[in-house]
């Protein structure tokens, strides 16, 4: 590294205030950074000087941080005209020169809603949790799309800033067949498209994000257990269709007959079932009830507020309660890992 390189020096000055701000973890190797500080300590900043002392006192501790992440940028200082910006497998490949020219900030999590971004950051401190990671939290700006605006919110998020980005779709899927939403599909188009940016997509593989919610903690939201216990009755031989029942509406005999074949065929036990108790039904017999209308043809889902109870339980329970609470259905961890991987930053006051 050149310290008479004013934009080398100014991209390091950048990096070190991210860090100093508690927006990203820096992770240095010590030979690397033996050799920066001796060579650097005379052109940076005080502040930055001590940020490096800082980060040299605890590279042990880094060290152990860095083998969890999976997701990293990589710095490099060499051929930096030749290259620029590369994502080579999981890691994103960039020139020092580049933190010069723009500003980074916290990564954006990018979600259907606010509530879908809360609930990704408490999984990703229940991984936090379990994995023992003391001194970190999940840091993040939680930006909305509103459903299929979600493509439009990430394309403009690209097209004007060059903080890291996840973005985060429901499948909407309605068994593990559906065809892909054409707004997973419009969001992986953009992310490909955008070489330059330290960005990626997620989809889902379940319908909707309440459908990663796992049951331990979904029996502690009032009233869940009448529902629960009838979509189990249902379901008890393929735990899988709980990635796809819809946990705010329910399941009705009339949604399964207006579906396409192959989901008529996925749902057929439900169908049997409510085909069932409907001719056992003293109301529908007796033309008291509108068969659509009637309770014996439909499972009552949970309402709308699923996904902000389950924040509130979260929010209101101490770490270790509702790590317990996510033990037994593991579904959750791959995208928490990738929320830990973008977003994992030091605890501690923002400084400037």
């Amino acid at each position: 590294m050149d310290p008479n390189d004013i934009k080398q020096n100014a991209g390091m000055e950048a990096l070190l205030t991210c860090f100093r701000r508690r927006s990203h973890v820096l992770f240095f190797r010590i030979k690397d950074l033996d050799g920066i500080v001796p060579k650097l300590k005379p052109t940076l900043s005080l502040s930055s000087q001590a940020t490096l002392n800082a980060l040299r006192n605890r590279l042990s501790e880094y060290r152990l941080l860095s083998d969890l992440v999976a997701r990293k940028i990589v710095v490099y200082i060499e051929n930096e005209i030749r290259f620029g910006v590369q994502r080579i497998g999981n890691d994103w490949h960039i020139p020092l020169n580049f933190f010069a020219d723009n500003s980074i900030i916290e990564t954006a999590v990018i979600g259907e809603n606010p509530s879908d971004v809360m609930l990704l950051l408490k999984f990703a401190e229940c991984y936090i949790e379990r994995e023992k990671i003391h001194g970190f939290f999940p840091n993040a700006r939680a930006i909305c799309g509103g459903g299929s605006v979600i493509a439009a919110s990430l394309s403009s998020y690209l097209r004007t800033e060059s903080s890291p980005c996840l973005s985060v779709t429901d499948s909407d899927k309605l068994h593990p067949k559906f065809k892909q939403s054409i707004v997973t599909k419009r969001c992986i188009e953009i992310v490909n498209k955008a070489a330059n940016k330290v960005a990626e997509h997620i989809s889902l593989e379940e319908r909707e994000i309440e459908n990663l919610i796992p049951h331990d903690l979904i029996k502690r939201i009032e009233n869940a257990n009448v529902f629960i216990n009838q979509i189990n009755s249902i379901v008890v031989e393929d735990p899988g269709h709980w990635k796809y029942i819809d946990l705010k509406q329910g399941l009705a005999l009339d949604w399964v007959a207006r579906q396409d074949s192959e989901t008529k065929k996925y749902w057929k036990k439900a169908e049997a079932e409510l085909n069932r108790r409907k001719k056992g039904c003293c109301l529908c017999k007796n033309g008291e009830a509108k068969e659509k209308l009637c309770e014996c043809t439909k499972i009552l889902g949970m309402g709308d507020n699923v996904l902000a109870n389950a924040i509130d339980i979260l929010s209101n329970n101490p770490l270790k309660l509702n790590l317990k609470l996510m033990q037994t259905d593991l579904r959750w961890e791959k995208i928490a890992k990738a929320i830990f991987d973008f977003t994992i930053a030091p605890k501690g006051e923002k400084v400037r």
